[in-house]
């Protein structure tokens, strides 16, 4: 079996790149929250909770940049 894969080469292509999967991620993550089984109201703390979750994680990982 052959594999061919096409990597970016600029950062600039490798940023458009990191920026479509987070959208593709966010999507689905998105579409998982509408189909669970709850009110509005829990979704919504749900999303909350998700997103706190990341800006967490995302400042740790400045610090350790």
């Amino acid at each position: 079996m052959k594999v061919f894969v096409n990597l970016p080469q600029t950062p600039e292509e490798r940023k458009v790149l990191a920026n479509g999967v987070a959208r593709f991620h966010a999507t689905l993550m998105l579409e998982k929250i509408k189909k669970l089984n709850i009110n509005d109201s829990s979704k919504e703390k749900v999303l909350n909770l998700v997103l706190d979750h990341f800006k967490e994680e995302s400042k740790k990982e400045c610090i350790s940049d």
